[in-house]
């Protein structure tokens, strides 16, 4: 009975442990780490054009999403350097300071499903307005990587964190979370989402597809 009790307490334990999650502060609580929007442009958009920060009016006007990789990113490209996403999503501050970001769990933290407590892990955000709603991430990261959007709004990325986070939940009581912004490895500044829109053609270019199309047409009437 008591090897029953055991192996029971030895299954437990260890689905306890597969299933922990690690905690982190998906927000920002100082101005410092504030989020710009710019200029809108054409293609990329990334005119560099600083026109303020994000509102605080109205939760729901900018979206956030937290990206994890647990080795070392290749690159800060949310395309092309190894990262993955969380699901973890965010919201413009409504409270504390226009620029401002408040995740799930606010000052609590919240836990992150791919990575266990007491694991590293390496962060970086990626924002968007909320006319951009209507794309995926998917799809979103897709345009971003390529230049050519097919809706028009904000978009940007953040700088990856200084170094790699040890995330809370380990133990009794369990670690605290660490803070994605500021601190030694951290977030370590703000970023722009950068005004994009679709590609417009240009007038010559309109005009020699229509006469292609018009070649078209002539050729199938010859026949």
């Amino acid at each position: 009975m008591k090897k029953l009790l055991l192996t029971g307490s030895l299954i437990m334990a260890s689905l306890a442990l597969v299933s922990a999650q690690g905690t982190i502060k998906f927000n920002n609580t100082t101005a410092t780490f504030y989020v710009s929007t710019n200029g809108t442009g054409t293609g990329s958009g990334e005119n560099g054009t600083t026109t303020g920060v994000t509102d605080k009016t109205a939760a729901g006007d900018y979206y956030y999403a937290l990206l994890y990789d647990t080795s070392t990113p290749s690159s800060a490209n949310p395309s092309t350097g190894g990262w993955l996403a969380t699901g973890l999503i965010g919201t413009n501050n409504t409270t504390l300071f226009a620029g401002g970001i408040t995740g799930p769990g606010g000052a609590n933290g919240t836990a992150v499903s791919q990575v266990a407590p007491g694991a590293t892990a390496y962060f970086e955000v990626v924002g968007w307005s909320a006319s951009l709603n209507g794309l995926s991430l998917t799809q979103m990261l897709a345009e971003y990587a390529s230049g050519d959007w097919t809706a028009t709004g904000y978009f940007g990325v953040s700088a990856p964190t200084a170094g790699a986070l040890t995330l809370g939940g380990l133990g009794t009581p369990a670690t605290l979370p660490p803070a994605l912004f500021g601190g030694a490895d951290g977030i370590q500044n703000g970023f722009d989402l950068n005004g994009v829109s679709p590609v417009v053609p240009e007038p010559g270019s309109i005009a020699l597809a229509g006469l292609g199309g018009l070649a078209l047409l002539g050729l199938r009437r010859k026949k």
